[in-house]
């Protein structure tokens, strides 16, 4: 076309590219369109999930600088596994940190607190930056002067003793802290008195403070006034903070931010949450595929849609001793008055009992923990309360204070006792056999380490609305869910799945119906809903649903015609089967295969569906499953199964054109694979019926056709591939067309004219040339060119000249199917042709 500018452009050369008709090139691809019920959840398999990852936790900063936030849950504090976002967008590592570790008491009641040994808590065990645990002993401060007097100690003598005590070269724990550790303890005034803090000395993410409870009196809640509360059972740990920069802070964004915490028992899962609820876990393993974490020992559903590892079930080594009221012990010293232990496998320590005729529970509680708690390299303060006194027995368990300290959980936490010379085990136990061990129960991998697990979780609204398109097997159980034994009856559209990409489908679309009011039955209006999903997709060229119904096979029919139709353009086919045992039957009988061919399937003369259907026989086939177990199951399936086998035998032959005649299909047994009389089947195909003969175990189709032939018997409706070379055409004319002729303005209207019939030619030459259709013949019956000025017009409107018409004709491809041959003996009977 003409170059046409109508502005003003300044003096210079202008230079365009005018598109002229030239070679094209045009493919052709056909999808099945599954429509099926399929379980009710979905399954996740083998997803990777991090110990402890929380994610999209939003901050509360602070208005004011610093901007800083404390998290839900305490941190690993690793930058690699954190990012925040501002916005939804990410904030770069320079943009935000994390506060070195701090633990800030609440305020004093008064100006002193005490710390003494006689009336007061003189003792605070702690550990900063994951160095071993140590207790501050405040009567020690006062000994050596720093405390003026331990009853009446000031916020400053209490930080200056700590602080002494980690970091002076004189003090206790120098070589375990250091010169670094001089301003652990600090102190301000609040509204009136002070208020404790312990911060570490780290910014990396080993910065941390933790409080133990003490062995004896312990000062930590004095000291913090109520702040720092440490039981046996449970530590106190510095909360995580965050601060944002101020460069990277803006008071109306929202920030989040994705973390490991190392305190959470609870995993999120990836595609489980409120609107898809979990379902069930499967399995949980440290590799793909992996089940070495046992559910309901180690984890369990979370009430909150994720992976719980705090079962009823999980426990720390414990033993426990007998009754001391039914049997009193007696502690004979250098008789039977020592206990030889180790815990966690840890050195074996000799805990030397009190003699008493007979002992408490109390005294031999005292006698284990104290022995712990003075082997400081191997066990101390952590180990100070592994014993308690319980009703009339001695409990002894595990240490267990922070979920991520100590590392020997579960099942890799252990006590043992080993048998001596003047041994108390029996005494205590009853036992006589050692060495004796007990091991916990259940096991987690470690915080910010990856595990693998597969679960079920309902399935979201959308997978009711739309088709989801699979290109292979693991896909397809992705979807449907694998068959078990507990689905495999209502998992249509997975069996269905298998038989199409074991009769070479490349790829397939998966509609599944919305059987919301009785799982397994979905309603007629719910199938026809599905059916309505497939039409919204003009990729499906070929529709199999899997329901024998005539409600369902005369709106698929209608489906079928309406998108094949020149104004929706989803050109396709409808694959169909019956129910199990159908009969053969007639024109006259319902319910039989031959009035659903010649009866109900013809959509009619000036149909766009015409040509587009096929029935499939035999009705009745077999298929041995395999389920997520390997147990193998045999299912009698009907004739719906052999049409998507069929179908997709369809979709893989390599050219429209190509033809189904002695192919065959493949997913059945033999045995259970439905078969006819020649006579019958012969019936059959004469009434439009394709019919799928089994020879010699081999699945194949003799004569393979649409309904047409049991309606008008037209040869270019009842071939399978005529409906494929017209669709090829069509579209390749309709593309050419729509994208390089529609909406040019023409300057010369004959030259416009002779442009749409190059292209038209060039759309139908294409489809010569990649034999998707035949080519042109002369009246001599051979090949020809295309001829721009016979075989294509175009024209404009007389009353409209924004419309244009066009006509064109070509020829299809048709197979060889019968030849019929004469002979004679002894004498020829024709002469040379």
């Amino acid at each position: 076309m003409a170059l046409s500018i109508s502005q003003y452009v300044d003096p210079g050369v202008y230079i365009g590219e005018v598109i002229e008709p030239g070679a094209v090139n045009v493919t052709s691809q056909r999808t099945s369109g599954l429509i099926a019920i399929a379980p009710r959840t979905r399954r996740s398999v083998d997803e990777q999930v991090v110990r402890g990852k929380v994610f999209d936790e939003t901050l509360s900063l602070a208005v004011a600088s610093p901007h800083v936030a404390t998290l839900s849950n305490t941190s690993d504090r690793s930058r690699n596994e954190a990012t925040l976002y501002m916005n939804g967008n990410e904030l770069g590592l320079g943009d935000w940190q994390f506060v070195s570790a701090a633990l800030v008491g609440t305020e004093w009641g008064g100006a002193t607190v005490d710390v003494s040994n006689a009336t007061g808590s003189q003792y605070l065990t702690l550990s900063v930056d994951g160095k071993r645990a140590v207790t501050i002993d405040f009567q020690a401060g006062q000994v050596a002067g720093i405390i003026a007097a331990a009853a009446t100690a000031s916020p400053t003598e209490v930080c200056a003793w700590i602080n002494y005590e980690l970091s002076n070269v004189a003090g206790t724990y120098y070589s375990i802290y250091g010169a670094s550790y001089t301003a652990v303890a600090t102190w301000a005034v609040g509204i009136a008195q002070a208020i404790l803090t312990l911060t570490s000395p780290l910014t990396t993410s080993a910065s941390d403070v933790k409080v133990f409870l003490s062995y004896g009196a312990d000062a930590a809640t004095v000291i913090s006034n109520a702040g720092w509360v440490p039981t046996a059972a449970a530590g106190v740990q510095a909360p995580s903070i965050v601060q944002v920069l101020d460069a990277a802070y803006s008071s109306g964004a929202t920030y989040t931010l994705d973390y490991v915490s190392v305190d959470t028992l609870m995993d999120a899962l990836a595609n489980a949450g409120t609107s898809t609820p979990l379902s069930d876990i499967q399995y949980a393993g440290s590799y793909p595929g992996g089940q070495d974490y046992v559910k309901n020992t180690d984890y369990e559903v979370g009430v909150a849609n994720d992976l719980d590892w705090g079962t009823s079930s999980w426990a720390q080594a414990a033993v426990t001793t007998l009754d001391f009221v039914a049997f009193p012990p007696t502690i004979v010293a250098g008789t039977n008055d020592t206990l030889l232990m180790a815990i966690n496998e840890r050195t074996q320590i000799s805990v030397t009992l009190t003699p008493g005729a007979p002992t408490t529970p109390a005294q031999v509680v005292i006698d284990i923990n104290t022995a712990l708690n003075g082997i400081a390299t191997a066990y101390g303060p952590e180990f100070a309360h592994v014993a308690v006194v319980a009703g009339n027995t001695v409990v002894l368990t595990a240490p267990d204070a922070f979920e991520n300290y100590l590392p020997e959980k579960g099942v890799a936490s252990s006590i043992q006792f080993i048998a001596n010379a003047t041994d108390a085990f029996t005494t205590l136990f009853g036992i006589i056999t050692q060495p004796y061990t007990v091991f916990g129960t259940g096991q987690r991998p470690s915080y910010g380490t990856a595990y693998f697990t597969t679960y079920d979780y309902d399935r979201p609204s959308t997978d009711y609305t739309a088709a989801h398109r699979v290109y292979d097997p693991d896909q397809l159980y992705t979807y449907c869910t694998q068959l078990t034994l507990s689905n495999y009856m209502r998992n249509k559209l997975c069996i269905a799945g298998e038989i199409a990409f074991e009769n070479g489908a490349s790829s397939l679309y998966l509609v599944q119906i919305n059987d919301s009011t009785a799982a397994g039955s979905p309603t007629v209006t719910q199938t026809k809903a599905a059916i309505d999903v497939a039409g919204e997709y003009a990729s499906i060229t070929e529709v199999c649903t899997l329901d024998t119904s005539l409600d369902i096979a005369v709106y698929q029919m209608q489906h079928v015609a309406s998108q094949s139709s020149m104004l929706e353009k989803h050109y396709r086919r409808g694959w169909f089967g019956m129910a199990r045992d159908t009969d053969v039957g007639d024109p006259d009988t319902p319910d039989t295969y031959v009035y659903r061919a010649t009866q109900t399937l013809q959509p009619g003369n000036n149909s766009p569906g015409r040509g587009r259907l096929f029935l499939v026989a035999p009705p009745n086939v077999s298929r041995t499953i395999t389920l997520d177990t390997s147990q193998e199951i045999t299912l009698d399936l009907d004739g719906t199964y052999a049409a998507v086998a069929v179908a997709s035998v369809y979709t893989a032959l390599p050219s429209p054109s190509s033809a189904l005649i002695g192919k065959t299909i493949t997913g059945f047994l033999s045995e259970g694979f439905g078969t006819y009389l020649r006579g019958e089947r012969h019936t059959l195909a004469s009434k439009g019926t394709l019919v799928v003969t089994l020879d010699a175990g081999v699945m194949r189709m003799i004569d393979p056709i649409t309904t047409e032939a049991g309606g008008g018997g037209v040869v270019q409706f009842e071939e399978p591939a005529s409906s494929a070379q017209k669709d090829a055409v069509t579209l390749t004319v309709d593309n050419l067309m729509s994208s390089n002729v529609v909406g040019i303005v023409p300057d010369d209207l004959s030259d416009f004219i002779s442009d749409c019939k190059k292209w038209i030619l060039l759309g139908i030459l294409a489809n010569i040339t990649n034999g998707s259709i035949a080519s042109y013949r002369d009246s001599s019956g051979l090949p020809r060119d295309i001829d721009a000025i016979t075989d294509i017009q175009v024209y404009q409107s007389a009353s409209d000249p924004r419309t244009f018409y066009f006509k064109y004709w070509y020829n299809l491809k048709y197979p060889a199917k019968r030849f019929f041959g004469e002979y004679s003996v002894d004498n020829p009977f024709f002469g040379p042709a």
